[in-house]
């Protein structure tokens, strides 16, 4: 759709495309597919832990995609725990303990 579209840079010329209507409100209707079943996802990872009700979408989504990654879930620990002001991670020797966190209360 994209490409045929580009093809035509008037508005114009871009509303004769063949099937266009039929195929932007297949479009909306899979959005729509995905976007409640992302709303269910979060929800349910809202009910397994309680903390992330205190985040937004968008900082749940960073965390889960995130989640190896602890430098950049940190940011984030302040929103989840109201009495954490600041979050360092520090690298650990301990075997099994990938990162301890140090933190300011």
């Amino acid at each position: 759709l994209m490409r045929r579209i580009s093809s035509r840079p008037y508005a114009m010329e871009a509303l004769n495309i063949e099937n266009l209507q039929r195929t932007l409100e297949r479009l909306s209707n899979l959005m729509t597919v995905i976007q409640k079943a992302l709303g269910t996802y979060l929800e349910k990872q809202r009910s397994d832990f309680s903390r992330f009700y205190f985040l937004g979408d968008d900082d749940l989504l960073e965390i889960i995609g995130n989640s190896s990654e602890p430098g950049k879930v940190l940011p984030h620990l302040g929103k989840m725990f109201a009495s954490i002001s600041t979050c360092n991670s520090v690298p650990c020797e301990e075997e099994g303990v990938l990162t301890k966190f140090e933190a300011m209360l």
